[in-house]
């Protein structure tokens, strides 16, 4: 959240996909994004965001790596293409991280990868996540 107490994402039911862990680690993910938020907005040195970018990187493949255990675990008929989409997201991570080091202008680059992360995470929890929950939760949609 920035100095004014404003947040890029605010979680809200519709972030829910009513598997309590994975919803806990999507607010952990938003918490994430919002530290981000607040040190890009706040304009600080590199020395600041490089690490919670690089915790918000480790943290989205740790948490991907739990999704896609509890797709294979619930047999979920879609997990190559929900894994293809976390691989992607994953490189476009990495990619906006080597920009980010490397551009001349880091506070609009930040601000380009929270415009991203905002769009990216809705989307992907809305359809994607949302997708997969009765699979694993043995409910149907």
């Amino acid at each position: 959240m920035d100095s004014t107490g404003r947040k890029i994402i605010i979680w809200n039911d519709d972030y829910s996909v009513g598997i309590d862990k994975v919803d806990d680690e999507h607010k952990s993910l938003i918490n994430k994004i919002n530290a981000l938020y607040e040190a890009v907005n706040q304009n600080l040195t590199d020395v600041d965001i490089l690490p919670l970018l690089d915790d918000l990187m480790d943290f989205a493949v740790y948490h991907f790596t739990e999704e896609e255990q509890l797709m294979r675990d619930a047999g979920y008929k879609d997990f190559d293409s929900h894994k293809a989409i976390h691989d992607t997201i994953v490189d476009k991570l990495k990619a906006f991280h080597r920009r980010y080091t490397v551009s001349e202008n880091q506070r609009r680059t930040g601000f380009e990868l929270l415009i991203f992360l905002k769009g990216w995470l809705y989307k992907h929890i809305k359809f994607a996540d949302k997708a997969y929950a009765p699979a694993v939760t043995g409910k149907k949609q």
